[in-house]
């Protein structure tokens, strides 16, 4: 037992007095003194020390407190580089990398340690290897091999992950155009759409957003929309793309009818598309047999679209303008148990009658079926859930 304890004692002695060894070389580096700093490093890197062996064959490279002496330099840096030490395999790749007749050398260097040290691939290293594949030092263009690589890295997934643009990015999107052999973003877009690559769409979409408006997403809808109701069909396309892959499907279908009309304009297959999908989906402000549609309930059952549109009595409009969050939510979350409670408010505002409307999309057409409370009682299972695509209405009458 007293042997171990002395050899953990020993141990420990030794690797502080390595830590201090190599914290006054790295001070002696900062100081200009190499002199100083090669003779505290060459026992630190001959005793296997991975820093110390990096720093080490910068001085050989760099003739600093050494003779300078390139094979040493090689020598040492492979050491360090073997024990997965980042900026060893960059000194070496860098080395061979200055001379044209060496780059494919440089860049086998990368994708060796890679494949020796598999957690290089998500860092610095793997994205230069990406980055070099592209540019032919593998003796030929790889521009898919290389895009593969990066997308893996850490640095890719962080740029794609933030809110500002990148140069990175805006290379990603121009390579995913050119593979998709389109001309421009709305081809592209139109592609995405066909293939039904809606998650896709929304990462470039969002891009879209950030590398042209600083990732104002108001912003964005609001000049989309201005120039789309100028005829703009290019901007009608983009914003229709956006409002699709962003939102469930019940949501934002007035706009989506607007928008695709006018993509139909530009020959936009996804507008002519989805016109022909949103264009049977009432909407909040629609007029309809039972009367005026002032509610939708989604889908999802959250965010549903509360409209004063053609609501004709100013107590309505003042009630819905001064909600509280609570109330808020209570009316976009209505479930069948609060319906009376909606019933009353709205009755005892208005004098006016809600009636519910319940839409079932069926594979053969649209089949509808419009309840006056309190009859409205006994269909509370259908209107609890949004199950089997059932669209949940409330219209109001008298209008």
């Amino acid at each position: 037992m007293k042997k171990y304890l002395l050899l953990l004692i020993t141990l420990l002695m030794t690797s502080n007095i390595y830590a201090q060894s190599l914290y006054t070389a790295k001070s002696y580096i900062e100081q200009g003194r190499y002199l100083d700093a090669a003779k505290q490093l060459r026992p630190l890197a001959d005793g296997g020390n991975a820093e110390a062996q990096y720093l080490a064959a910068k001085l050989f490279f760099e003739g600093k407190g050494v003779q300078k002496n390139e094979q040493q330099g090689i020598k040492y840096a492979t050491l360090s580089a073997d024990q997965g030490y980042t900026d060893a395999i960059l000194i070496i790749f860098n080395y061979y990398g200055e001379t044209m007749k060496e780059r494919k050398k440089a860049l086998s260097i990368l994708t060796t340690y890679m494949e020796k040290l598999p957690n290089l691939k998500t860092g610095i290293i793997g994205y230069l290897a990406g980055l070099y594949y592209q540019l032919g030092w593998d003796g030929e263009i790889k521009e898919d091999y290389g895009w593969s690589l990066i997308e893996k890295t850490d640095i890719f997934k962080n740029a794609q992950a933030s809110n500002e643009p990148s140069d990175i990015m805006n290379s990603y999107w121009e390579y995913q155009i050119k593979k998709e052999k389109c001309n421009n973003e709305i081809e592209y877009v139109e592609k995405l759409f066909s293939s039904g690559n809606n998650s896709q769409i929304l990462a470039f979409t969002n891009y879209i957003v950030i590398s042209n408006f600083n990732n104002d997403y108001k912003g964005f809808i609001k000049k989309s929309q201005e120039l789309a109701n100028q005829g703009n069909t290019n901007a009608a396309i983009i914003l229709l793309a956006y409002y699709e892959s962003h939102n469930k499907t019940m949501n934002f279908i007035k706009q989506k009818q607007e928008l695709a009309k006018i993509a139909i304009n530009g020959n936009s297959p996804m507008g002519a598309s989805l016109y022909a999908k949103y264009k049977r989906f009432p909407c909040a402000g629609d007029k309809h047999q039972y009367g005026t549609i002032i509610w939708v309930r989604p889908e999802d059952g959250l965010a549903g679209v509360l409209a004063e549109v053609n609501c004709r009595l100013s107590q309505v409009k003042k009630k819905i303008a001064t909600m509280n969050s609570e109330t808020h939510l209570f009316w976009q979350q209505v479930s069948a148990q609060q319906l009376p409670s909606l019933y009353d408010t709205y009755h005892k505002a208005t004098g006016d009658y809600l009636r519910f409307l319940s839409y079932f999309w069926g594979s053969d057409g649209v089949y509808s079926n419009a309840y006056r409370y309190p009859n409205w009682s006994k269909h509370t299972g259908v209107v609890d859930s949004a199950a089997h695509g059932s669209l949940l209405l409330l219209t109001t009458i008298n209008f």
